[in-house]
């Protein structure tokens, strides 16, 4: 699959699709994935640096959710019948 096929998936539009082929070729060829994982994990740290509020949000959420997946399938025993 061509690198313009790949970035197809991803549904950006323009100008931010071309921005970002650009980029990629400035760079080299990074992966368009990877620029957009750096450029996102960047935003988020940003953001919630800036805002108090939300970084307490996002934690508890964030918190539950590694929780939940932590304790991932629970087995159950059925009664004497069987249900």
């Amino acid at each position: 699959m061509t690198r313009e096929n790949k970035d197809a998936k991803l549904n950006l539009r323009e100008p931010v699709a071309s921005m970002l082929a650009d980029y990629c070729a400035a760079m080299n060829g990074p992966p368009s994935l990877q620029v957009i994982r750096a450029a996102l994990l960047a935003y988020i740290d940003k953001e919630l640096s800036e805002n108090p509020g939300i970084r307490k949000r996002y934690d508890e959420i964030r918190k539950a959710r590694l929780a939940s997946e932590r304790d991932g399938i629970r087995l159950v025993t059925t009664d004497e019948e069987g249900i």
